[in-house]
């Protein structure tokens, strides 16, 4: 996500991201200077860095513009930073109630003190992502979901395979599920036909997700299919 582009948003590589500790400062100058937090100008920061670009993005996204005029040169950026104000441009309707929430999660992550900056923590509990935000992680089926499905067929003897296969799922961490996402992404169309046909008899409404109420019709209707086979 930079200024100028306006194609489709997407997850790339993360350049010059690297994992650090909660407590660990950082003192290398790097990354896209219209979302840099002021302190990294400094030399000096740590994760509150990343709540400031994910602030900055969001306000991008939403307003189509950044909330400052851009300087001519890298060197004028921490000198601006000192005189920095966030504005909402009235026209655009940001003093609506409507808007209301999605102000309030960037107001508290453009805060110019690290510590008095929103921590990601806070960020998810924000009114704003909770209305917006999607709980279904990569892999489309939670853990929750398969939890609660599975507890009315604990008497169940007929798919063990199948329950043990769900419940292992349920708990592979979330960068497995992206590296799954990723093999599934280089099948070929044909070795995925037969994957998309079972996940598509599971996924009644059709939205890329498998719910608690989409597996508990699907096994339902198993269960229903292998009664029948049994007495016939």
């Amino acid at each position: 996500i930079r200024p100028g582009t306006s194609s489709d948003v997407k997850l790339i590589d993360f350049g010059l991201a690297t994992f650090s500790k909660e407590s660990q400062a950082v003192d290398s100058v790097g990354g896209t200077p219209e979302f840099m937090a002021p302190e990294v100008w400094g030399g000096v920061y740590g994760q509150q860095c990343d709540c400031w670009g994910v602030g900055m993005m969001l306000y991008y996204l939403l307003v189509g513009q950044l909330p400052y005029a851009r300087p001519v040169n890298l060197q004028e950026y921490p000198r601006m930073w000192s005189r920095f104000r966030l504005c909402f441009p009235s026209s655009q309707g940001w003093g609506s109630r409507n808007l209301r929430s999605a102000r309030d999660l960037i107001r508290s992550l453009l805060v110019m003190k690290p510590q008095e900056r929103w921590t990601a923590g806070s960020a998810l509990k924000s009114e704003f992502i909770k209305k917006h935000g999607r709980s279904t992680p990569i892999g489309g089926i939670t853990g929750a979901a398969v939890g609660e499905v599975l507890r009315g067929y604990q008497n169940f003897s007929a798919g063990p395979k199948l329950t043990d296969g769900l419940r292992s799922f349920s708990r592979v961490p979330r960068v497995m599920r992206v590296v799954l996402l990723l093999s599934a992404s280089k099948m070929e169309v044909v070795e995925l036909a037969k994957v998309r046909q079972i996940f598509d008899s599971i996924d009644r409404d059709h939205d890329g997700f498998i719910s608690s109420t989409d597996m508990e019709d699907f096994l339902n209707g198993w269960m229903c299919r292998m009664g029948r086979l049994a007495h016939s």
